[in-house]
């Protein structure tokens, strides 16, 4: 057997290299990334994914189910349903669900992945992120009920304004038939001060 020790010197600097960007990109990031064995059913969350829920990276199992049973019961099917529908049918995975942390609270988190498939077009692997987006959330759930609060006190406005002008509408009427019934009796009694 012939070895080019070279060509494999290279391919091992390479191949390092290309670990060490991946370890800086996942450092580096705010994201959490996760990586799912399929088959195997053997998952890696990130030191940054369990810092997310507020856990350190020794306190949290690298298990499918960790993920699934943190989902709030409001977003685990819809969840789960996009999980299916990407390694199903290859539809895009990207959805906002809530996660139970550590400290038993709700937060709101965007998970995107992509599944390599076989020659058979079957999921083996997928890996992905969770970013935070609470922030983001309780700012849309504020503006929605600002904006909700807003329509409400115009609708109020509207009717306010069309009860006003009906009731103001009503004495104008009154006034007006009195004024007509005053020139039409005393118009040739009245000079023009009057």
């Amino acid at each position: 057997i012939f070895w080019d020790i070279p060509e494999q010197k290279r391919n091992q600097e390479a191949l390092a290299a290309s670990r060490e960007r991946f370890g800086l990109a996942v450092r580096g990031s705010t994201d959490g990334i996760w990586d799912w064995e399929i088959g195997s059913n053997k998952i890696y969350f990130s030191t940054r994914f369990k810092q997310l829920l507020g856990y350190n990276y020794d306190e949290m199992e690298n298990r499918p189910e960790e993920w699934e049973h943190r989902l709030h019961p409001e977003d685990h099917e819809s969840a789960m349903l996009a999980l299916n529908n990407h390694l199903q049918h290859d539809r895009p995975y990207d959805v906002e669900c809530r996660l139970r942390c550590k400290d038993g609270i709700y937060r709101w988190f965007r998970a995107r992945g992509l599944a390599v498939r076989n020659e058979a077009n079957r999921a083996t692997r997928m890996a992905g992120s969770i970013s935070d987006i609470t922030t983001r959330r309780e700012a849309e759930d504020q503006l929605r009920a600002r904006t909700e609060d807003l329509e409400r006190s115009n609708r109020d406005l509207e009717q306010f304004a069309y009860i006003a002008s009906h009731d103001l509408k009503e004495p104008l009427r009154m006034v007006s038939s009195y004024v007509q019934l005053l020139e039409h009796r005393y118009k040739d009694k009245l000079d023009e001060s009057a």
